[in-house]
């Protein structure tokens, strides 16, 4: 019987890979080359077409493009300064036209004459931080807008850290802070009421029973509650008119113009209905104050002014 022949097997090149030949070799480096060739043809269309045919330089690109957004915002300031002007000038029923005669939608006017308003004197510097953080910052306070201006801080943040970061990651900071005052204010708010609560209930054991308040105490009980419900009114206000700007400002991205419009409508709407019916209640108080209470004003003022005289 004839012995077995034994096939030797391929050799394999590393572990995973097999053998290539020389003309796979030469096929894989041509394939190298032509999409080295296309990408350098690809480059060279990019460059000439928005380049100016300059060479590419990682620095100097970012250097321009922030020097440009800095004219983007500064522009945008000139346009709401001369928005403003118009407004103001041109008769009842006539700024409406005159914005269809520039060719700017009456929102983004709304917007960029908030922004002229708000970004005026010290504030002015701002402007080089660009149109969309300019938008962000506009719900703030002017007296933090001033302060980061002037080198300090805004929701923790420096005006260098404003700059570096997006302006959704800067979206986010203001929102966090603003969430944190918010809960501060009820924390602060309850504690108050909890160690009111406990002063009568101290009371009440010393004396054995309920204790008929002296009208000194009922005063700045009575004080205390008011100056409270002042603050969360005070502190609605504030909560409405970041509302009122996140109606005017808010992202109407993916939206047509008609259905951001109808949406801004809708939201106007239902904001006006509160503030009329908040103004009607405030007005009621104003009202039972004139009748009832207005006259013990009138005469602490007198007493005040004898007291005064006499000295």
């Amino acid at each position: 019987m004839a012995a077995k022949k034994t096939v030797a097997k391929k050799k394999t090149v590393g572990t995973k890979f097999p053998a290539k030949t020389p003309a796979a070799i030469k096929k894989q480096e041509a394939e190298a080359r032509r999409k080295a060739s296309d990408r350098e043809v690809q480059l060279a269309q990019i460059d000439g077409q928005f380049g100016n045919n300059m060479a590419f330089d990682r620095d100097r690109i970012i250097s321009e493009t922030k020097f440009f957004i800095g004219i983007i915002s500064q522009s945008i300031l000139e346009v709401g300064s001369r928005l403003l002007r118009l407004k103001e000038h041109l008769p009842h029923g006539e700024f409406q036209p005159a914005l269809e005669e520039i060719g700017i939608h009456p929102r983004e006017a709304r917007r960029m004459m908030q922004a002229t308003a708000k970004f005026t004197g010290t504030k002015a510097q701002l402007a080089s931080l660009g149109k969309t953080k300019l938008l962000e910052l506009m719900v703030e306070d002017d007296e933090e807008l001033e302060a980061l201006a002037d080198g300090g801080t805004i929701a923790g943040l420096s005006l260098d850290d404003v700059d570096r970061m997006s302006a959704g990651d800067l979206r986010k900071n203001l929102r966090k802070e603003r969430q944190k005052r918010e809960k501060e204010a009820e924390t602060n708010e309850r504690l108050l009421d909890d160690k009111n609560k406990k002063i009568d209930e101290l009371a009440k054991e010393l004396n054995n029973g309920p204790v008929i308040p002296t009208w000194p105490k009922l005063a700045e009980s009575v004080s205390v509650e008011t100056t409270q419900a002042a603050g969360r009114i005070l502190l609605a206000c504030d909560q409405l008119e970041a509302l009122q700007d996140h109606i005017l400002n808010g992202d109407y991205e993916g939206m047509t113009d008609d259905e951001a419009e109808h949406a801004t409508e809708f939201m106007a709407v239902g904001y006006g209905e509160a503030l009329i019916q908040a103004h009607t209640r405030i007005g009621e108080l104003m009202d039972m104050y004139q009748e009832s209470l207005s006259g013990y004003t009138e005469s602490y003022e007198e007493r005040k002014a004898n007291i005064s005289d006499n000295k």
